[in-house]
């Protein structure tokens, strides 16, 4: 039951399958259940070599000299070696065959793990040994299909290969031929042999370098540059040095390390399709190959994509390629980019398929519908990526007018602001449209473009010159004109704001003049005569009223960008009696004001009600953080305005450690201890579904992370009422929740590395001096400072 609720959780089957075969002997019909463990593991994962030895080897046991235990048998070997190339695992199949087969059957199994890791510079010696040893067996049994001259071949192709102890096979390659009264050919001993040593010399430093690489489970990482190193070695070898089974049987070492990183499958994967492009390897070996990469790694849309192509290539049908971008989509891929690569491939597979008839082309738009949906539902507004290729198809190859058109409204008016997509709607117009329509949409583009105005002025201009009258070529050179003179400004003032910015953010320096350097001539006093009561108080800085001030009035944050001020009076109308409203739309968040402090209390209740799609939160103001120079407690300030001596250490630290842009920590450890964080969820779950799955658990409240559109982004943080709750909760890792298995774990944050703590004190700390000294000089007059004594 736990398997099928987790059937995505790798390490929930390898505890059923050793709970299974514990069970086996002492429990009827263990040993099927165990079979049906693994083939349900090896139908999702590779499975792991030990798991495959125990498989074979209770098989190999259980088949004794039946033709269908023997095939079953094969069948698994060749299964393993898809998922790993192991020297031992061949050599185990091979004699398992030489136990079963014919010779002639037995030299089959031998070339196939040849083929496989018969080049492997360090272990493939091993393989061509065995085949040596079994066929001087037969040579010595008298075996009809033996001879001299089939050992020979075998040492002289292990001798063309740059192979570890290549001189010792070569020595007894000699003694063997004396023995049989046969000389050693002249071309190997001048030609194959010293090229192949050579290499192996050239070869071995790489593999003293990819040395202690670890295994599958405990991959050594700081490896992975040697081993990229010796994979581009192995690549650009000119002509006659390079070997495509070397190199392929390279990949396959370093993917069998590092079988979690898309990186090395993908680079596996184009050196494959360069050699396809040869007709040196065939497609279908090229799709195999992506279908082991997308099980290893099936969160990379790189790999799904390329196996999507992989399979049009192998002249695979419309239903599977469907098939397989449904598996794609739902194996949890890891970005939205992820998404959009694998639904890009899907429809231009869809688009290489049309051939002019009324079946393809319904077939394209309704793959271009559901990809088009997809990422409206998860993933928007990546869906205008696809919009917009797909409205070049309906113009470009269906001529159909009013449906590009469509799709292009779509686009603009999701992304209006830029100035590529308008002028790829115009140039669509011009192209397969009217001219009428293009100006009509230069028009429209004006007034909504806001990145790079002037480039569309100057497409107009172009437009106008090649299709419109004087008059407005000459109204438009003027608009241009003005156009590119508001940028040029805007441009100096934007820099000049940077330049601003920059100026704020470097620490004050005080030092003092070196030797020989001339120290600053000091400022003339400011004289004053009489008392100091009757001197001057000092200037309060003026500090901009805000409403955090006030309790009548609450924060309301995460609002749709398309909410108006009217709108929020609607929502908080029902608590009393509206005083103003303080709307910043373009950041989605305001402040009510109520005429009573008992109304606001009131409208905190809809914190996490949906409004228009989006959950809101609605706090008190003073909970909405201020910024250190636009505000102060009443506590840390002095009579003058400067900030008292006994003031608050810890409050001021907290106040400069948010003004240099470093947010102060707004949780507790407590708060942190019983709060899970859960990801891998499903899209479409809500806080409900959550609660939900833990009405068992002492829950105090879920929060689903969405983005500025409401839409989930696929985790949530879950908090208990007490950590002893919240541990517990672990428990429920890998629950399916919406049809997806979760993953929990503390919400914890890690510890700051102590390197990044010290950098950030080496330059908190002098600033945090200086402005102190700073506010301190300039809020004390000179006149009052106090003197030193006289002697």
């Amino acid at each position: 039951m736990k398997v099928k609720a987790n059937a995505a959780d790798y390490n929930v089957h390898l505890e059923y399958i050793a709970a299974v075969k514990a069970a086996c002997g002492s429990v009827e019909g263990a040993e099927e259940r165990l079979r049906e463990a693994r083939e349900a593991l090896a139908a999702r994962f590779p499975l792991p070599e030990d798991v495959w030895e125990d498989w074979i080897n209770e098989e190999e046991s259980a088949a004794g000299i039946l033709e269908e235990g023997i095939a079953k048998v094969e069948a698994l070997y060749r299964r393993a070696l898809n998922d790993y190339i192991s020297v031992d695992l061949c050599k185990h199949f091979c004699q398992f065959s030489e136990k079963v087969h014919a010779p002639a059957k037995t030299r089959e199994v031998y070339e196939f793990v040849l083929d496989l890791a018969g080049a492997h510079v360090t272990e493939g010696a091993a393989l061509w040994d065995a085949l040596r040893e079994f066929e001087e067996s037969l040579l010595q049994l008298q075996e009809e299909s033996a001879s001299v001259a089939t050992v020979s071949r075998v040492f002289q192709r292990q001798l063309s290969i740059p192979l570890t102890g290549m001189e010792e096979c070569m020595h007894a390659y000699e003694g063997w031929a004396a023995k049989h009264q046969i000389a050693v050919p002249n071309d190997l001993l001048t030609g194959a042999y010293p090229k192949a040593l050579d290499l192996l010399h050239t070869l071995l430093p790489f593999e003293e370098q990819i040395k202690d690489s670890g295994n599958v489970n405990e991959p050594n990482y700081s490896k992975l540059d040697s081993w990229h190193a010796y994979l581009s070695f192995e690549e650009q070898l000119p002509e006659g040095r390079r070997s495509i089974q070397r190199c392929r049987t390279l990949h396959e070492r370093a993917v069998r390390v590092y079988i979690l990183l898309p990186d090395l499958w993908s680079g596996y994967a184009t050196y494959l399709e360069e050699r396809m492009a040869e007709r040196q390897v065939t497609p279908a070996a090229v799709t195999q190959l992506y279908r082991r990469a997308v099980r290893n790694c099936n969160t990379s849309g790189a790999l799904w994509s390329g196996l999507i192509c992989a399979l049009e290539n192998s002249a695979t049908t419309a239903a599977e390629i469907d098939g397989t971008v449904d598996v794609a989509l739902s194996s949890g891929l890891a970005t939205k980019e992820d998404f959009l690569e694998v639904l890009n491939a899907f429809v231009d597979s869809a688009r290489r398929a049309l051939n002019g008839t009324a079946e393809r082309n319904t077939a394209f738009r309704t793959t271009c519908e559901k990809a088009v949906g997809f990422l409206q539902q998860y993933a928007p507004p990546w869906e205008t990526e696809l919009q917009r290729h797909w409205a070049a198809i309906e113009a470009k190859h269906f001529r159909n007018c009013d449906r590009f058109r469509e799709l292009c409204e779509s686009v603009v008016h999701a992304r209006h602001a830029e100035v590529a997509l308008w002028l790829e709607y115009i140039n669509l117009e011009r192209t397969y449209g009217s001219e009428a329509n293009a100006r009509a949409l230069f028009k429209r583009a004006v007034a909504a473009v806001t990145d790079y105005p002037a480039q569309l002025y100057m497409a107009w201009l172009q437009f106008e010159r090649e299709c419109g009258q004087l008059a407005s070529y000459l109204d438009i050179k003027h608009q241009l004109a003005k156009k590119l003179v508001d940028e040029t400004q805007r441009q100096a003032k934007l820099a000049e704001a940077q330049q601003r910015h920059q100026k704020r953010q470097q620490p004050v320096r005080r030092d003092k003049p070196q030797m020989g350097e001339a120290a600053e001539p000091p400022r003339k006093k400011q004289r004053f005569s009489g008392s100091a009561e009757d001197a001057p108080a000092a200037a309060t800085p003026s500090v901009k009223p805000r409403p955090s001030s006030n309790p009548q009035t609450v924060f309301v944050s995460n609002l749709r960008f398309a909410m108006q001020e009217n709108d929020i009076r609607d929502v908080f109308s029902k608590f009393g009696t509206i005083v103003a409203v303080r709307h910043v739309a373009k950041k989605g968040y305001g402040f009510v004001q109520f005429d009573t402090e008992a109304s606001a209390k009131q409208a905190l209740s809809l914190d996490g009600t949906d409004v228009g799609g989006r959950p809101i939160n609605v706090k008190p103001t003073k909970e909405h953080p201020v910024k250190w120079n636009e505000t102060q407690p009443e506590k840390d300030k002095a009579e003058g305005g400067a900030p008292s001596a006994e003031a608050n250490p810890a409050e001021r630290g907290q106040r400069l450690h948010r003004g240099f842009g470093v947010p102060p920590p707004t949780r507790t450890v407590e708060q942190e201890a019983r709060t899970l964080f859960l990801t891998n969820l499903s899209f479409k779950a809500m806080e409900a579904d959550v609660m939900e799955a833990f009405a068992q658990s002492d829950v105090k409240e879920v929060r689903v992370v969405r983005d500025l559109h409401g839409k989930s982004k696929g985790y949530a943080y879950v908090e208990f009422v007490t950590p002893e709750a919240a541990t517990a909760g672990l428990s429920l890792d890998h629950t399916v929740i919406a049809g997806r298995a979760v993953k929990l774990r503390h919400s914890t944050p890690p510890e700051r590395k102590a390197h990044a703590v010290q950098m950030e004190a080496a330059v908190v700390a002098p600033q945090a001096e200086a402005a102190e000294e700073k506010q301190t000089l300039q809020m004390v007059p000179r006149a009052l400072k106090a003197k030193p004594p006289t002697q």
